[in-house]
């Protein structure tokens, strides 16, 4: 299976005009215990956040609860990473991104 390929720009004043604008919803969700809930990808295994199906046709296999603590050392798309990281620093606020 050919897996198609993403350049994804976050925040990069230097990125190249999009040729493909790609809108997509993910939701950072905690439990009580401040744990993060995160999906893996099936295509790359990476750990990113729960969200709307997916246009290019990638499905999660799995969700699981990690501890803050822990997330660091996950595989994951380096945008992902910074909404995560965003998103955990910064609690208070909505991140739209």
């Amino acid at each position: 299976m050919t897996v198609p390929t993403r350049t994804e720009h976050y925040r990069d004043a230097g990125a190249p005009p999009a040729t493909v604008v790609v809108p997509l919803v993910y939701a950072v969700v905690r439990d009580a215990a401040g744990r993060l809930l995160l999906v893996r990808r099936v295509d790359t295994g990476d750990r990113e956040l729960p969200g709307a199906p997916r246009p290019d046709g990638c499905e999660a296999s799995e969700a699981r609860w990690w501890d803050v603590a822990d997330v660091g050392g996950l595989p994951m798309h380096p945008a992902v990473r910074q909404r995560v990281r965003d998103a955990i620093g910064q609690l208070d606020r909505v991140h739209l991104g």
